[in-house]
C-alpha cells in the first residue's frame, strides 16, 4: 500500500515542537503540513499517549524477538520480513477479531496527486539575487541562469544537502544547481544548459 497518510504519530521524546511563545515548525514538520498530514506529538514519558505503538513493540518483543533463532544480521532480517507477513496477513487480532491487513483495505491513504516529494522532503531557505544574478548559500556562491533575470527578486530554495539546490521564484521552477558543502573550499557555482555544471 502507497500513500499519504492522514497524520503521523511523534514517537520521539523530544516532546511538543515549542517555545514559551509559539509552536515552533520543524522541517519535517513543515514537510508534513505541506503532505496535509498532521503531526500529533505528546510530552516525554508520557507512555499512555502512545499506548497502541507500545503494545505493538510488547507484542514483537514477546513473539518475534524471544523466539527468533537467528544467528547473524542478515537471518534476523530475513526471519523479520517473514514475520511482519504473518503478522498483517494471518495474525488476528483478539480486540478487533481480524487479520491487521483487512481493517486497510478499502486503504485509507491517499495519492500523492503528481507531488514532487523533491521538493517537499528538502531544507526550504530564501535568498535575494544579486545584481550579477546570483545567490550566496553557506558562503559559496551560485549562479542562476541568463534566460531567468532574478535580479533583485527573493528566490525559494529547496536544498539537498550535498546533492542539489531547486531554485524556485513564487510556483515557478527556475533551475537545478549542484550543492556544495560548506566545509569544501568556496567556489562559484554556475548553470549551463542543457545540464548543471560547477564551474570553478
Amino acid at each position: 500500500m502507497k500513500g499519504v497518510a492522514s497524520s503521523l504519530i511523534d514517537l520521539s521524546t523530544i516532546g511538543r515542537e515549542e517555545t514559551l511563545d509559539e509552536e515552533v515548525i520543524t522541517e519535517i514538520h513543515r514537510a508534513l503540513l505541506e503532505l496535509g498530514i498532521t503531526l500529533i506529538t505528546h510530552l516525554p514519558g508520557n507512555a499512555r499517549a502512545k499506548g497502541k505503538i507500545e503494545r505493538l513493540f510488547r507484542f514483537i518483543q514477546e513473539r518475534f524477538i524471544s523466539e527468533h533463532t537467528a544467528s547473524n544480521l542478515d537471518e534476523l532480517n530475513s526471519q523479520l520480513q517473514k514475520w511482519i507477513n504473518w503478522y498483517n496477513n494471518h495474525h488476528i487480532n483478539r480486540d478487533t477479531g481480524c487479520i491487521s491487513l483487512s481493517r486497510r483495505i478499502p486503504s485509507a491513504l491517499r495519492s500523492l496527486d503528481g507531488a514532487n516529494l523533491d521538493d517537499i522532503f528538502c531544507i526550504k531557505e530564501e535568498r535575494k539575487v544579486g545584481k550579477d544574478n546570483s545567490f550566496s548559500l553557506d558562503e559559496i556562491t551560485y549562479t542562476i541562469p541568463r534566460e531567468h533575470n532574478m535580479v533583485a527578486f527573493k528566490v525559494r530554495l529547496h536544498i539537498h544537502p550535498g546533492k542539489k539546490i531547486r531554485v524556485w521564484h513564487k510556483e515557478e521552477f527556475l533551475c537545478e544547481l549542484p550543492h556544495v558543502r560548506k566545509e569544501k573550499d568556496k567556489r562559484h557555482i554556475m548553470f549551463f544548459d542543457p545540464r548543471p555544471r560547477v564551474s570553478f
